[in-house]
């Protein structure tokens, strides 16, 4: 399976939503990240083969959510994600798809690019590439600063996927934090 634009997305979530295991369930919160995220935009330069999210559940509702989700290409550990935005639910953008149990969101341009710089390894870099037209430099960076302390890993490597960033903006100016 894969996903080539949002409307791949949408009729998924669409499914997903109808699937009867969720039948007893309401206002389940999903947030969008990863390349899903990208369409959202308008940005669609690449397919993705599966839709990463996080899951806003617990119990036997994040269980039951988890296992039916994977039949439709949904996984919600966010994989190799390290580093969040804690206001992400202040930021991100509700999609208002026609859904009876889930809530989707969409993590906005900037939080998305401080979940790649997380990560930097694959495709992050030219996804990052994609986005940064869309954005303030410096906005970007000031958040970046204020969710630097959430990041879980080496600071240091925050610091240089930041210059790599600039770099890719050209806008060594701003290549220190």
């Amino acid at each position: 399976m894969g996903f080539h634009d949002l409307s791949d997305v949408r009729e998924t979530l669409l499914a997903l939503d109808k699937a009867p295991e969720l039948r007893d369930t309401a206002d389940i919160t999903i947030l969008l990240i990863g390349g899903v995220a990208l369409y959202c935009y308008g940005i669609s330069y690449r397919e993705t083969s599966d839709i990463d999210a996080f899951l806003s559940a617990a119990g036997s509702v994040r269980q039951t959510l988890a296992g039916v989700a994977h039949r439709f290409g949904l996984f919600f550990d966010g994989g190799a994600v390290g580093w969040m935005p804690d206001d992400w639910d202040q930021r991100a953008r509700r999609l208002n798809w026609p859904l009876e149990h889930l809530v989707v969101w969409v993590i906005d341009e900037y939080g998305f690019i401080i979940t790649k710089m997380g990560r930097w390894a694959g495709h992050d870099q030219e996804d990052v590439r994609q986005v940064l037209p869309r954005i303030s430099m410096e906005k970007l960076r000031a958040y970046v600063r204020e969710q630097k302390p959430l990041y879980i890993g080496r600071s240091e490597h925050i610091d240089q996927t930041w210059r790599e960033v600039c770099e890719m903006a050209g806008r060594l100016d701003l290549n220190m934090l």
